[in-house]
């Protein structure tokens, strides 16, 4: 594969504009040598990045803007690793990925990485647990609150937050009670939903209770709060985890909550963040 970093370049400009003929006058050279540097994009990396098919003008396919995305946040991360190996600096920015279940400590140490490190620039979202490793490895987040290290590497900069357990709900809804019920919705999240060890332990949990009259439906959802709010409001079952605990409980279904970072991550400023965890309560 050639090295296409202008084309890729001229890319990332060129997508803020509906079509060619509205990006060329932006970004500074003709529409035929945009339309070039398109194809050779296209035929290099034989994808389809414009939809030549619409009657009037072409327009951007979710490709280009996919692969505009993936090339800002390489060209961003790699801009980061030069400036700290040239000059030996703290990060002025710091992007950081959690599981849901641990967003009300991951806010709390945004916090102190305000006040302690002296950040300018904090990025912080929440994702479910397989969105949350595909972001890590491909290098969009600098560190990451999980439950288990992303695939099968081992990280050197990783850090253990403390214990969760994972708590099971069952609810039959304000209106209703466990006789009158026969309909079962079970909750899952989008990541448990894809895991056959997680539906079996909600779906055996009601092996007790279940008859020849129950229908059972599921509700997905990658949010954590959508979730609750549906546990607590209307029938359904599931598992909600438990706030993080630094001494791990002897209740079951306990996972451990990591702090984990890239092996390229400014290894002093990982020191800090790493003393920060362990003192924070």
């Amino acid at each position: 594969m050639q090295l296409l970093h202008w084309e890729l370049h001229v890319l990332t400009r060129a997508i803020h504009y509906p079509n060619l003929s509205g990006a060329s006058a932006h970004v500074g050279i003709s529409q035929p040598q945009l339309s070039r540097i398109i194809s050779k994009l296209e035929e290099e990396l034989q994808l389809t990045l414009l939809d030549r098919t619409a009657r009037r003008k072409s327009g951007w396919t979710p490709s280009a803007y996919k692969l505009a995305e993936i090339y800002t946040q390489s060209m961003r991360h790699l801009s980061l690793s030069m400036q700290h190996f040239v000059e030996g600096s703290t990060p002025k920015s710091i992007r950081i990925g959690t599981l849901e279940g641990v967003l009300q400590t991951a806010v709390k140490m945004c916090h102190l990485f305000f006040k302690e490190i002296h950040f300018e620039h904090i990025e912080l979202n929440a994702y479910d647990l397989s969105e949350l490793e595909e972001h890590f490895q491909n290098n969009s987040l600098d560190i990451i609150m999980t439950s288990r290290e992303p695939g099968r590497k081992k990280y050197k900069n990783k850090v253990r937050l403390g214990y969760q357990t994972l708590n099971y709900v069952e609810n039959f809804g304000k209106n209703l009670n466990k006789s009158e019920s026969t309909d079962h919705t079970f909750v899952f999240s989008s990541f448990e939903w894809a895991q056959n060890e997680s539906k079996k332990r909600i779906l055996n949990k009601s092996d007790n209770t279940k008859n020849k009259n129950e229908k059972q439906k599921i509700f997905l959802s990658n949010s954590l709060e959508i979730r609750k709010l549906w546990l607590e409001k209307f029938e359904g079952k599931g598992f909600i985890p438990s706030v993080i605990q630094k001494n791990k409980p002897t209740t079951p279904n306990v996972e451990s909550v990591y702090l984990i970072s890239s092996d390229e991550f400014h290894p002093k400023v990982f020191e800090k963040i790493k003393k920060i965890v362990l003192e924070f309560d």
